[in-house]
């Protein structure tokens, strides 16, 4: 009954004009569909310069020929390192044949993608974990609940200390929360889809400060609780400068992050993932970032993902990546909120037909059961799929990417599904807001919506839809349109920029989430895309240095082009 009441109301949108210090004025989204986006290590990445060990010294002795198991020497001396401290992994290539886990706040180094390797031969589980166990002792909140506060009213604090992660959430609001068919998603199996992370800062009775501050009002009718995320988080960890394969079929994730905070992958490469190439799993404030995820050993359904942000992980960054031959590049799942995914190149997306995939894949995807409040800003991708796949999403903002439509190589043509945003049912307020969607000369229709569409057909926006596949008009989810915002986007099939005619304020900000130019710009112009820069698609630093690892020109930091064919190993696609 709320949602009918809902989806009655059409979308009211205000023109919010703000100041960025150095950066301008612009328009803002209104109060109740944006935050503060401050995702990642406040500070940027700890530079760690102790080297508490070389691996293949004394008394670890690994020996780095790609034929000894070095996984014990390498975890040994990752148990014996103190925190603060790196664990150096030289030129060599370390077969292991399970998993290292790094469970404090300490680096693992290599001496670049291109030198140091590491390869597992184990097939049941993860290449890296950094990362505890769960904790899950709950009490609930009764006030504070609402957005923005910081601080918390909950019945028994004695259960929780200063800098502990707390999941925040409740029971999924039925007017807004769908969980599908994902029991998986959340606590309670799936009925508590909607969760924030944040940390304590100090308690006073049973009061808890924290920070950030809430993202959305809980109800106190749906039971709202505070979880304490981990008895041991780990904080401060890294992983930098390597590259690592999986070199059999089966296991789980290349890197996988649980119940961390502040820790951080840098300049890896990451070659033939299972699952995910990397899953955040109830995390908080990690970095993603200069790295290369491609390949995977099928492309089915829940397979050869890029990163994934998984189970309620909040205000992670994913920034500055390439991600190619995979199912989905930037994923979002099982609630979590105040993530943003910056400046990233993604290509190539199959399905379970590779080689032959001609579908259109989604390279960005809201994949369920309920992101909230999340970001994608100045990314380089083919299709935008907030889907209903495993459930529902809202509040999610799409500003200032090139979603060009576009997946073409060898063996294949994408001719099926060719849709820059593909807007499926249960997926409400979105806000797409300065982006360009397609390329010169493309042909097709704006938008599909309400009505029987085609596959066949390119449009810039399909709304409201059950699935991907999904043409029929029964069932569409008017909510979805009447609650977009759509404002300053340019697509070449119209060949115009779309204005929302309810708000006045044309001018765009150049960021959502940062104050000045980022420093891996270099001297490229910034922002990259837009209709308001000349050109509207520029240069974008992961595409150009993708195109440099394929030409065989990349810089000494980056990894050349995968070989084709590896010891034990079968053809590469």
């Amino acid at each position: 009954m709320r949602r009918k009441k809902l989806m009655a109301i059409m979308s009211f949108s205000i023109s919010l004009a703000i100041m960025i210090p150095g950066i301008g004025i612009g328009y803002d989204l209104p109060a109740d569909r944006k935050i503060t986006w401050k995702a990642g290590i406040p500070g940027g990445i700890p530079n760690r310069t102790t080297i508490f060990a070389n691996v293949k010294e004394s008394p670890y002795l690994a020996k780095g020929d790609g034929t000894t198991d070095d996984r014990a020497a390498i975890q040994d001396a990752i148990n014996d390192c103190p925190v603060g401290q790196v664990v150096l992994l030289p030129a060599g290539t370390y077969r292991i044949n399970g998993e290292l886990a790094i469970t404090k706040g300490i680096v693992l180094r290599g001496e670049g993608p291109e030198s140091t390797r590491i390869r597992l031969f184990g097939s049941s589980t993860n290449i890296i974990r950094i990362g505890s166990s769960y904790s899950g002792s709950s009490t609930s909140v009764s006030s504070g609940m609402q957005k923005g506060s910081t601080s918390l009213t909950v019945t028994n604090s004695s259960i929780f200390k200063a800098n502990d992660l707390l999941l925040i959430d409740q029971l999924n609001d039925p007017a807004l929360v769908a969980k599908g068919d994902c029991t998986w998603c959340s606590r309670d199996s799936g009925n508590r889809a909607m969760g924030q992370i944040v940390e304590v800062k100090s308690i006073n009775g049973n009061s808890i400060s924290i920070d950030p501050a809430l993202y959305y009002s809980f109800s106190g009718s749906l039971s709202p609780q505070a979880v304490k995320v981990s008895n041991n988080v780990t904080k401060y960890a890294g992983v930098e400068d390597l590259f690592v394969e999986r070199v059999n079929p089966g296991g789980q994730r290349n890197f996988f992050i649980q119940y961390s905070a502040y820790s951080w992958l840098r300049n890896v490469e990451s070659y033939n993932a299972n699952e995910d190439h990397v899953r955040l799993r109830t995390s908080f404030r990690n970095e993603i970032r200069d790295s290369y995820f491609h390949d995977g050993h099928n492309f089915s359904g829940g397979m050869a993902y890029g990163v994934n942000v998984f189970r309620e992980s909040s205000d992670n960054l994913i920034e500055n990546n390439i991600f190619y031959y995979l199912r989905h590049s930037m994923v979002t799942q099982g609630g979590g909120m105040g993530n943003v995914f910056g400046y990233n190149f993604s290509d190539r997306m199959f399905d379970p037909n590779y080689p032959n995939t001609n579908w259109l894949m989604h390279d960005i995807v809201s994949h369920g059961a309920h992101p909230y409040m999340n970001l994608w800003e100045g990314n380089l991708a083919s299709c935008i799929g907030p889907d209903f796949t495993h459930g529902s999403a809202s509040h999610d903002t799409f500003f200032r990417n090139w979603i060009d439509m576009e997946s073409e190589g060898e063996g294949r043509a994408i001719n099926s599904h060719l849709v820059a945003v593909d807007n499926h049912a249960w997926n409400t307020y979105m806000n797409y807001v300065g982006n360009v969607f397609g390329t010169p000369g493309m042909t097709g229709s704006y938008e599909a919506e309400g009505t029987t569409c085609s596959n066949s057909t390119p449009y810039i926006y399909k709304l409201g839809y059950t699935s991907s596949s999904d043409c029929s008009p029964s069932g569409n989810d008017p909510l979805v349109k009447n609650s977009l915002i759509r404002h300053g986007n340019y697509d070449y099939i119209s060949q115009n920029v779309q204005w929302d005619p309810i708000i006045s304020d044309h001018n765009l900000l150049p960021s959502f989430y940062l104050a000045t130019k980022p420093t891996f710009f270099g001297n490229k112009s910034w922002p990259v895309f837009g209709p308001d820069v000349n050109p509207m698609t520029g240069v974008l630093p992961a595409k150009e240095r993708f195109d440099m690892i394929q030409s065989g020109e990349a810089p000494d930091d980056i990894s050349p082009a995968p070989p084709t064919q590896l010891e034990d190993q079968g053809s590469t696609p």
